[in-house]
């Protein structure tokens, strides 16, 4: 009797440990990042993180719930370089991507993003991303309900942003300001700050625009 209550007792917690295990892993990967984050099936080895359905969850005044959200992610690093200071890392991919731009106005300069960006990272040390992809990139404008533009869409088979840095800190801000140029979107990012150093502007200049069309949609 002991040995099967042993076995049901060793069963409750495993059970329970892989319940948790994505909240306690994103809670300790995203931690400083000042984003909602969230991912399943979290997977950690001495050189990447895998992880799928990564969602950005939009500020609370947006009626949208995600503001980005990926199928796969998948971050390759060497562990001596990422435990280095500053910490490097190879390459970040996201396949089957989804990116959503909520609009509070017709011209959309107050929108998700704008608020999003001003979040900070508060790691101690700096990063150096050699690159960040985007496989299958859907970009979606939710216009206000009284536009006459209600939704667009745009699809971007492969974007891909090299040597993104920071002065301080993980280099959020940099890629989502330099993913709104190479993407075509500064229409979208006109109300962005200078939250961006000079070095990240300066090295993120090699990216150029891919200039991918709109499709309309109701």
């Amino acid at each position: 009797m002991k040995v099967l209550w042993s076995i049901l007792f060793i069963f409750v917690v495993t059970m329970f440990v892989w319940l948790v295990k994505d909240s306690v892993l994103s809670h300790f990967i995203f931690r400083k990042i000042d984003l909602d984050i969230s991912a399943t099936n979290m997977w950690i080895s001495p050189s990447n993180i895998k992880m799928d359905n990564l969602r950005v969850k939009n500020p609370n005044n947006f009626n949208l719930r995600s503001a980005f959200s990926s199928k796969k992610v998948t971050v390759d690093y060497n562990y001596t370089d990422l435990t280095s200071n500053p910490g490097y890392i190879d390459q970040i991919t996201f396949d089957d991507a989804f990116l959503t731009i909520e609009c509070e106005d017709q011209v959309c300069t107050d929108n998700n993003w704008k608020e999003l960006i001003r979040r900070k990272s508060s790691h101690k040390k700096n990063y150096v991303i050699d690159r960040v992809v985007f496989r299958n990139l859907t970009v979606e404008v939710q216009m206000p309900r009284n536009g006459i533009e209600p939704k667009k869409l745009k699809q971007i088979p492969y974007l891909e942003l090299t040597q993104v840095v920071s002065d301080k800190g993980f280099p959020i801000q940099t890629i989502i300001k330099k993913t709104f140029e190479q993407a075509d979107l500064q229409r979208y990012s006109k109300g962005f700050t200078q939250l961006y150093s000079e070095r990240e502007g300066r090295i993120s200049r090699r990216n150029t625009s891919l200039n991918y069309g709109w499709l309309e949609s109701q």
